[in-house]
């Protein structure tokens, strides 16, 4: 447990630094070329159930941080989890609050702690549990779509399910998939046609790239209605390396780029410690070291624009505790330093 002394202190001095620094611009990646490490301006935000009770002024401070740190762009990774819900508050005060600090918001759905279990490629067909969700998360975007379309820092929306390519190999099981997803961005689309749809995947240790590429080319061209994909780099969790990354980003960037739609790199900024697969214990994650983290920015800055940091509420802010404040200060002194 971190000494609230120390945490105030790093938070003191994370709000007290100039705003040039935060506010560099950064490099726009080329597609396929090395590149320097462009900074962070998207985060993810996983909201807990301790969230729903804060305080505007603890959102005013989260939002400040973020923005020291050079953020303009916030990821709710669900409104709905469980039985928790997270909407419409805090969700209205998440996006009033970001208008007003000049953030993007990027609105999560509905997801399931069940979700790994019944996805399962053992499990039995996964369509049931896929319609299930659906209707929850299109029964969220139903009672918000009317008044986030008119929010300036609504972008869209986000399905919290990561794909991933172990469990949807089969071809009747990646049929339901490609459906469940077609169906939700169609009606989401529908709901706010001026705004973007995003999903997230991964990839485990010895997949093939070319059967990588092939799953998100059929998923792509089931579901029209998905405008970006984000892929999590898995370094944080040990699920690859930098070098196991690299043809990985490779073939799905060709994918997403044959598909027209936008590719970013979500870079974990956390070591797994404890959890599955590593032991029977609760998952538990310690902030990266910032020479690991700006690793995997120069390498994504390689595919895509502008990484998207999961997540610097956790670890890279005082929110997070001692370490994670220090490495938010890192990173600002790393910015400072850039060219």
């Amino acid at each position: 447990m971190c000494r609230p002394g120390r945490r105030d202190a790093l938070r003191a001095l994370l709000l007290s630094l100039p705003a040039s620094i935060a506010l560099r611009a950064g490099t726009t990646a080329a597609q396929g070329r090395p590149l320097t490490p462009a900074p962070f301006a998207t985060t993810f935000l996983q909201p807990l159930a301790a969230h729903r009770s804060w305080s505007s002024a603890e959102w005013e401070l989260l939002f400040a941080e973020l923005r020291v740190l050079g953020m303009n762009r916030l990821i709710l990774q669900w409104t709905e989890f469980d039985a928790i819900a997270f909407h419409p508050a805090p969700l209205e005060r998440i996006v009033s609050l970001a208008a007003r600090h000049r953030f993007g918001v990027m609105v999560g759905l509905s997801h399931r702690s069940d979700y790994w279990q019944a996805i399962d490629a053992r499990a039995a067909d996964p369509a049931g549990f896929l319609r299930q969700l659906r209707e929850r998360s299109l029964a969220i975007a139903r009672a918000n779509a009317g008044w986030l379309r008119d929010q300036p820092a609504f972008g869209g929306w986000y399905l919290p399910e990561e794909l991933d390519d172990l469990n949807w190999r089969v071809p009747a099981r990646r049929d339901r998939l490609q459906s469940h997803l077609a169906e939700t961005a169609e009606v989401l689309k529908a709901l706010t046609p001026d705004h973007r749809v995003a999903v997230s995947g991964f990839a485990n240790r010895g997949t093939d790239p070319e059967g990588l590429a092939a799953m998100w080319s059929d998923l792509l061209a089931a579901a029209p209605g998905l405008d970006e994909v984000w892929f999590q780099d898995g370094v944080g969790v040990g699920k690859l390396d930098l070098a196991e990354l690299e043809p990985m980003l490779r073939a799905v960037a060709g994918a997403v780029r044959r598909a027209g739609r936008e590719l970013r790199v979500i870079v974990e900024t956390f070591t797994q410690v404890a959890g599955a697969p590593l032991d029977a214990d609760p998952f538990k994650a310690v902030p990266a070291p910032l020479a690991r983290v700006l690793a995997q920015l120069t390498l994504a800055a390689r595919w895509a624009a502008e990484p998207i940091a999961f997540s610097a509420p956790e670890y890279m802010t005082p929110w997070g505790g001692v370490a994670a404040g220090e490495l938010g200060l890192d990173y600002l002194e790393w910015r400072a330093g850039r060219p």
